[in-house]
C-alpha cells in the first residue's frame, strides 16, 4: 500500500480518478494528424506504468512517459 501512495504522489495521479487525455491519429490520404480527447480512469499504479480503463471498459497499460505526454496534449499549439 505504501508503494502505491508513493507512486501516486510521484506521478501526480490518483487511483479511481478520471482524467482527460489527448490522442493522435493520422489520416492515410493527407498524412495529417487528428487530435482527439478521451477519458480514462486510473485503476492501479505500478513502477513503470499505470493500468487505465476507458468508459467502454477497455483496459490498457500506459507507461508513465506516454501518459504524461497524453495529459499535456498536442505539441503544435492547439488545445
Amino acid at each position: 500500500m505504501r508503494n502505491r501512495e508513493r507512486l501516486q504522489k510521484k506521478h501526480g495521479v490518483k487511483i479511481g480518478q478520471v482524467y482527460t487525455v489527448w490522442t493522435a491519429t493520422e489520416q492515410k490520404e493527407t498524412k495529417k494528424r487528428i487530435w482527439k480527447t478521451r477519458r480514462i480512469r486510473i485503476l492501479d499504479v505500478y513502477e513503470n506504468f499505470a493500468l487505465t480503463e476507458t468508459p467502454a471498459g477497455v483496459r490498457e497499460c500506459i507507461q508513465w512517459w506516454e501518459l504524461k505526454k497524453m495529459m499535456e496534449g498536442p505539441d503544435d499549439g492547439r488545445k
